[in-house]
């Protein structure tokens, strides 16, 4: 009976310090959004206040409360996609009331009146895109078109064109976003939700709970989510480059970014293969695999406070090399670490053995004494090791020479980079950063709220 009970206790207490760890996590992000989130906040709420003053001083009715509204609704997405929303704001409201006056025009007021024009504003919305916003404007402003007569829906696109102008102003002239800022804000979210993961699955290794592996496998979902949002990031960052005037001929930064971001998704494709791999191990083999994988942890976590700085990529790139030469190959540790290069700035890692393939990084060689599953784990680290130096842009002899860093970005160049680094046949060495400075005739600049 009370070795039944016994576990009991510790039950008690792991509960505790998952709700302790979830308050803290929950505490955090709340903080994060408020930071985030204010000047944004600071921009609708001032925006909103003058369309509302326009509308009411220079627009000849009296209830000019959609102007503001627009603005609102408008302002009240990611800071990249302001403007679009603004413009499939007012194209909602446009179709909406213009299908409205037609269908009270053929068939009078009544209840089949709402309906049929509520459908031909939400079929002519999909001809503009069939974005939800838009859709959802056409189909409200067709019923307040049909419910409060034909004078109320053309006051309502007077004020949506006079709130999306300024919501236009204020997002494209006055406080464009800066689209490096917003997609390195999603490279550090992600980066941190790996790097958490990873610290979860080395508990995970070292102390053998299982149920440590539920949290590991919920933040990797997170950090999933996140990748959804970069997707998003990337998408806004393009349309800035090309509709803000701010950005117009300054796009080869953003292009090169956005290419190193699309590593990410490779990057925590490897993660989740290290964690499932990792928390599979046989209990003997699992001390081997659990320093290199809170490592790589660290190495993720310091890479999201900054992924935007050049010395913070050169030293993720020679603790990933290093951390690659851990798993590499039978012998000693020390064996198998980077020597120190006779260039400032550079570590060159161990030249290429036996377990070294051609195609490809060096496949791990460990003594015969060790299984399957290990071997499975080395390769998911180099995995994560080879995504971790694609991402930071490293850069092989003759690639440098030849430019392809600067020239292709994440694409082929850094890869073959990658591999001729975690092959030995390159020093570790990371290209500069994409770099957007503000115009200099800006009379608003924050750079560090993107």
């Amino acid at each position: 009976m009370n070795a039944r009970t016994s576990p009991r206790p510790h039950s008690v207490a792991g509960t505790l310090r998952k709700g302790l760890r979830e308050a803290r996590a929950a505490t955090s992000a709340a903080w994060q959004r408020l930071k985030s989130s204010m000047w944004p906040v600071v921009q609708q709420t001032v925006a909103a206040t003058v369309a509302w003053w326009i509308a009411a001083h220079f627009i000849d009715h009296h209830q000019p409360i959609f102007a503001p509204i627009t603005t609102i609704v408008a302002l009240n997405t990611t800071r990249g996609g302001r403007g679009t929303n603004a413009v499939r704001f007012v194209l909602g409201v446009i179709a909406g009331v213009f299908a409205a006056q037609l269908t009270v025009a053929v068939l009078g007021p009544g209840y089949p009146t709402v309906a049929v024009a509520v459908f031909l504003a939400i079929l002519a919305a999909l001809l503009f895109g069939g974005v939800r916003v838009t859709m959802a404007q056409a189909g409200v402003s067709a019923i307040i078109a049909v419910a409060t007569g034909t004078s109320t829906g053309t006051d309502r696109v007077v004020d949506a064109v006079l709130g999306g102008a300024v919501a236009l102003v204020f997002s494209q002239l006055l406080f464009p976003a800066h689209p490096l800022a917003a997609l390195r804000r999603a490279e550090s979210a992600i980066l941190r939700n790996l790097a958490h993961a990873l610290t979860l699955t080395a508990e995970v290794v070292e102390h053998g709970d299982s149920r440590g592996s539920q949290w590991t496998w919920e933040h990797l979902l997170a950090a999933y989510q996140r990748l959804v949002d970069l997707g998003e990031a990337r998408d806004n960052a393009d349309t800035v480059a090309r509709r803000s005037p701010l950005w117009w001929g300054q796009r080869q930064p953003i292009e090169r970014e956005s290419a190193y971001a699309a590593r990410l998704d490779l990057l925590g494709n490897s993660c989740l293969t290290l964690t499932r791999t990792a928390t599979e191990l046989p209990p003997g083999q699992r001390s081997a695999l659990s320093p290199v994988v809170r490592e790589l942890s660290e190495t993720l976590r310091s890479l999201a406070a900054s992924p935007g700085d050049r010395a913070e990529r050169q030293r993720a790139a020679e603790r990933a090399v290093a951390v690659a030469a851990r798993v590499t190959g039978p012998g000693s540790e020390s064996e198998q670490r980077p020597e120190p290069d006779s260039g400032a700035g550079s570590v060159r890692p161990p030249a290429p053995g036996p377990g070294t393939r051609h195609d490809s990084s060096p496949v791990p060689g460990p003594a015969p004494a060790e299984g399957v599953e290990l071997l499975v784990a080395r390769a998911g680290v180099r995995m994560v090791v080879f995504d971790i130096l694609v991402f930071v842009g490293v850069e092989g002899d003759a690639d440098e020479q030849a430019g392809v860093g600067a020239r292709t970005g994440a694409g082929t160049g850094s890869d073959e980079a990658a591999e001729r680094v975690l092959s030995g046949a390159a020093d570790v060495r990371v290209s500069a950063p994409p770099e957007l400075r503000w115009p200099a005739h800006l009379p608003f600049r924050l750079p560090s709220n993107g």
